[in-house]
């Protein structure tokens, strides 16, 4: 018996040691269907969804809260922030395999409190962001690397958070 509690004291700090993977906040699928996106705290992992090969990782500020891919796989949206900070959503260029750039090419200030949801327009143009303010912003998604100033529509006045976003095909 002493032996046998001997052995599991000794393996008890190295089970303990080791820390847990990352909790995924958000996931989404490129239109491809070959490229699959999770969020972490901090970090957006592409892998390829066949062969679970890591594609890329790429940073942001805080706990992501959503995720999503233009419909034409250009552009994976990301958004941060952590509960009382306004949300940012950081928009990221795919090569053609759906890799990111490591860096995002625009940094939009969306909502004043964490960001839900994210959805793109089918034509890739448009963004819409949401979140626990109750309100939804509808964004120009930029040609360059210049991040709009306002958005271009918001909906505002909703009776709770909302939590969802999709645009009709």
């Amino acid at each position: 018996m002493t032996r046998l509690l001997s052995a599991l004291l000794l393996t008890l700090p190295c089970a303990a040691s080791a820390a847990p993977p990352p909790a995924v906040t958000a996931t989404a699928y490129h239109p491809n269907g070959k490229v699959v996106a999770f969020g972490t705290h901090g970090e957006v992992r592409l892998f390829d969804s066949a062969k679970a090969d890591a594609l890329g990782t790429v940073s942001a500020a805080g706990r992501i809260t959503a995720l999503a891919f233009d419909p034409q796989g250009k552009w994976l949206a990301a958004a941060a922030g952590e509960p009382g900070k306004s949300g940012v959503v950081s928009l990221f260029r795919l090569d053609a395999g759906g890799k990111p750039t490591k860096a995002a090419a625009v940094t939009i200030p969306a909502n004043k409190d964490s960001v839900f949801a994210l959805a793109f327009t089918p034509d890739g143009r448009t963004l819409a962001t949401t979140g626990y303010d109750r309100v939804i912003h509808v964004w120009d998604v930029p040609t360059d690397a210049t991040a709009p100033k306002a958005p271009r529509l918001t909906f505002k006045d909703h009776s709770d958070v909302v939590y969802a976003l999709a645009f009709n095909h």
